[in-house]
């Protein structure tokens, strides 16, 4: 959000304030001021945490309250009954199933999704807009909402200068091809399943580097797969890297991997970030055949191959594939370089958040 949204309303004119968990209390980033608060992770302290945000967003006085979260956009409509402000939700998450598949068991998650569904409902009077960061989460909402914009979380295509001006398919890293998953790692994400594909590939020189924290405890349990299989020397782990030298580490690779399970219907509609940074980055990308959204863009710009990430066999097979033919490896890169420069990039996104808020007049403030 901070690298998006709150920056390009920044450099449009706008006057933001950051109100969220953090330890930069008062501090101006980017020309984003930040009001921060001790955050809670449980759901019962997230509860409790709304009062404190509704004081604190009462104190910036803001002219527009962009939620980025179902307690925000709460606490934002209370604030428009109150005192008459204009409320944003940016929408990023199928949340009727997301909180269903979280904390309840399968029998009781249609109803709970339905509840959500209809308390969406009871905020949507009191909503002056609502921000979709992809389509698929039109599935909370009913579909003659006429308050919806578009505004997806692509890549920002301006780094692209800095970038190799083109890919020759072949390894910078001593004839190694590597294949990066970027971003958080867990089962669900298919870590188990990108390791044992690295066990069954044929060629010898590809390697994996997986870049990111794990977010269901099961790092101890990646190592010791990596050990059964006798990769160590093959798979390298990065907790963490700067966001800003993300473009740099993916054009050193040579495969973008996406590795979702279809455990969640969230991941089915999924819009992972990554997926541009790799495109950017001119990595052909090998992705789940059942993602809706991702596996449209990778079919529609021809930069990857669709497989199915449950078989370790065929995410192997796709793998040897690219490491075997330098030349599909540059076309597809090419392609999907092309498709972001043209169409999935941040720049062309920003200029419909931008006439959002224009369209809702002087503003100030972003919650």
């Amino acid at each position: 959000m901070h690298y998006k949204e709150a920056v390009s309303l920044v450099r449009a004119g706008f006057e933001v304030t950051h109100i969220a968990p953090g330890d930069i209390n008062g501090q101006v980033v980017d020309g984003v001021k930040f009001v921060c608060f001790k955050g809670r992770s449980s759901v019962r302290g997230r509860v409790a945490q709304m009062r404190t945000l509704y004081r604190l967003a009462r104190q910036v006085k803001a002219d527009v309250y962009h939620c980025n979260e179902v307690e925000s956009w709460t606490v934002g409509v209370f604030l428009k009954l109150r005192d008459r402000m204009r409320v944003v939700f940016d929408v990023h998450e199928i949340y009727s199933t997301r909180l269903s598949e979280r904390f309840f068991i399968r029998s009781l998650r249609p109803a709970l999704g339905t509840l959500v569904k209809l308390y969406f409902r009871l905020l949507l009077p009191f909503t002056d807009r609502l921000v979709f960061a992809k389509k698929s989460v039109q599935k909370d909402f009913p579909k003659n909402f006429k308050k919806i914009v578009l505004v997806q979380n692509f890549v920002e295509a301006d780094v692209a200068h800095r970038l190799p001006l083109s890919k020759t398919g072949k390894s910078l890293n001593n004839g190694k091809i590597v294949a990066l998953h970027l971003g958080a790692i867990n089962r669900a994400r298919g870590w188990p399943q990108f390791v044992e594909s690295l066990a069954r590939v044929k060629n010898s020189n590809l390697h994996i580097s997986v870049v990111g924290r794990f977010g269901d405890g099961t790092e101890d349990q990646f190592k010791k797969e990596v050990l059964r299989f006798g990769l160590s020397h093959r798979v390298e782990f990065v907790p963490w890297i700067p966001y800003e030298d993300v473009p740099d580490y993916a054009a050193a690779c040579q495969i973008g991997m996406i590795t979702f399970q279809p455990v969640h219907d969230n991941f089915v509609h999924a819009l992972p970030h990554k997926l541009f940074d790799y495109m950017l980055a001119r990595l052909p990308v090998i992705v789940p055949d059942f993602a809706v959204e991702v596996a449209d863009i990778v079919r529609d710009s021809q930069c990857g191959i669709l497989v199915d990430t449950t078989k370790p066999e065929d995410i192997a097979r796709a793998m040897d594939r690219l490491a075997a033919d330098p030349d599909l490896r540059f076309r597809m890169g090419r392609k999907g370089h092309d498709a972001v420069m043209k169409r999935y990039n941040w720049e062309h996104e920003a200029k419909e958040l931008i006439a959002m808020y224009q369209g809702l007049g002087p503003s100030r403030g972003l919650l």
